[in-house]
């Protein structure tokens, strides 16, 4: 006998940390990536959308924070982006395993073309790099980037975010076409 729809919502509450993904999200399959994966940015939303990371403490969202350095409101040595929560996430809080995740996505990593490349490095309709401005992201735009990836397997970052973020205009050498 299959589990009523109340357990079954209140199975998928406990493991949300009590909210509830809208829905419905593609399969991971679907969305060419790992289950994990899709797990992690549906709780990266969710986390966004609950103004989790608006409040401080161990949680802090920045674009445009890489795992190194400080380039914006994150600390030293934390990695605020999507990809870097995911990849935290997945590997028990190990830095040096989710840079190694979230790198393989940028434009110099292995995995560049992959689907969740275009969510973790956001790009211009021709492929230039927004990168000097991703610390200005915020969090509503982020949850809105992830939910489309999530529905229709992009995120739509040109839709979403205001021109000035969209031209990287502080470097032309990262403004290439990856």
């Amino acid at each position: 006998m299959g589990r009523s729809y109340e357990t079954v919502a209140s199975i998928m509450k406990a493991i949300m940390g009590g909210t509830m993904p809208s829905g419905p999200w593609l399969s991971a399959e679907s969305l060419g990536i790992e289950p994990w994966e899709r797990t992690g940015l549906i709780r990266m939303r969710e986390q966004l959308v609950n103004h989790e990371y608006d409040k401080g403490g161990d949680k802090c969202f920045d674009m445009g924070t890489t795992m190194v350095d400080d380039h914006g409101g994150c600390d030293e040595h934390v990695c605020g982006c999507i990809g870097g929560h995911v990849g935290l996430n997945h590997f028990d809080g190990s830095i040096s395993k989710a840079a190694g995740y979230v790198d393989k996505h940028g434009p110099w990593g292995s995995d560049k073309e992959a689907p969740l490349s275009g969510l973790y490095y956001p790009r211009t309709h021709d492929g230039r790099s927004m990168l000097n401005n991703l610390h200005r992201v915020t969090t509503e735009q982020a949850a809105e980037a992830i939910e489309n990836f999530l529905t229709v397997g992009a995120p739509g970052w040109m839709d979403i975010l205001p021109s000035d973020i969209k031209h990287d205009d502080e470097d032309d050498d990262d403004e290439e076409a990856w």
